[in-house]
């Protein structure tokens, strides 16, 4: 098996403590959240601490907090490319004087 590349169990934790925060937005318990998307307790536990969960079941998750979409789209190329392509300055560099003489 190969190694955990460093960013991924960062992503986790962070995806985790997201998720719970959606949850305590929508003022649901974790039991609740559990009937709503079909995914167990202890999964839903394991993923809110950052630990990870099937694909599937994340997204569950995140269909029933309400920003399922959202998760999907972040992954859009599209997306991604545009967060990723350097932005160039609004206001050009002045013209450079010419030299004195």
């Amino acid at each position: 098996m190969s190694r955990t590349p460093a960013g991924v169990p960062r992503a986790m934790r962070r995806l985790g403590t997201d998720l719970a925060t959606w949850r305590r937005i929508r003022r649901l318990t974790v039991e609740e959240l559990s009937q709503r998307s079909g995914v167990g307790v202890a999964t839903i536990t394991r993923l809110e601490g950052g630990q990870g969960a099937p694909l599937e079941h994340v997204m569950r998750v995140a269909a029933a907090l309400g920003v399922g979409e959202v998760l999907a789209t972040a992954l859009t190329p599209r997306n991604v490319l545009a967060r990723s392509t350097p932005v160039t300055s609004r206001n050009p560099p002045a013209p450079k004087s010419p030299p004195k003489a």
